[in-house]
């Protein structure tokens, strides 16, 4: 389980590469939504960098959250609430809150993914997890 935050500490020019492709990828995805609203990122790293993309590139978005265990809220938008917790745990956010739940590099750092997904799938109210690593993670 990690002890810090994806951009807490410095980080390899690989990782920063890596995480851009997923960022990238994900953006292409959220173009398919008509409506989109509320996004929240599970594992938004330190500066929760997509977030701050997505709000951008996407005016509609109102509002977005995000969780990891350790976070900047200094560096937000407006728009984005940042709020320090372990994924592991129970997540203090309503049911059908979200339009889409992003968690990307993230799923693998839990303890027991099933059990965390189950425990916290009430907030996405398409009952849908959008995550390039799920795939990875339940092989």
């Amino acid at each position: 389980m990690r002890q810090s935050s994806f951009g807490e500490n410095s980080n390899p020019w690989l990782e920063n590469f890596l995480s851009q492709l997923r960022a990238q990828k994900i953006i292409y995805q959220l173009k398919r939504i008509r409506r989109l609203e509320t996004v929240a990122d599970f594992g938004c790293g330190y500066h929760a960098k997509l977030l701050n993309k997505i709000i951008i590139l996407f005016p509609g978005v109102s509002q977005a959250v995000g969780i990891d265990l350790f976070v900047n809220s200094a560096t937000t938008s407006p728009k984005i609430k940042l709020i320090k917790t372990d994924l592991n745990s129970h997540l203090p956010l309503s049911d059908n809150s979200f339009d889409v739940v992003i968690c990307s590099a993230a799923i693998e750092h839990l303890s027991d993914y099933r059990q965390a997904l189950r425990r916290n799938s009430s907030p996405i109210k398409a009952r849908r997890l959008s995550d390039s690593d799920l795939a990875r993670a339940r092989q």
